[in-house]
């Protein structure tokens, strides 16, 4: 189990990576805390606009919903299989 410091954690060592041109947030999961959700959704804009050249792409792998669906909706782009829920 992850919780929303973890990720934004993650996040921000990404984001402030100066060979990183952009960042991959993979999403497989079924849920969660609609508060860390929200954390980690309000990191990522927070992130987005203090690196307005680095794109943040969320890859939906199996399941991507609720929680997962939440932050994901805050990259830039999301991917997803045709079969991805």
């Amino acid at each position: 189990m992850t919780s929303a410091g973890m990720i934004n954690q993650a996040l921000r060592n990404a984001f402030e990576a100066e060979n990183a041109k952009g960042i991959i947030l993979y999403i497989n999961s079924p849920g969660g805390s609609p508060v860390q959700a929200g954390q980690v959704a309000d990191e990522i804009q927070r992130l987005r606009a203090k690196y307005p050249a680095k794109k943040l792409h969320a890859v939906i792998g199996d399941l991507g919903a609720s929680g997962g669906y939440y932050m994901a909706a805050a990259a830039d782009d999301i991917y997803a299989d045709k079969a991805s829920l």
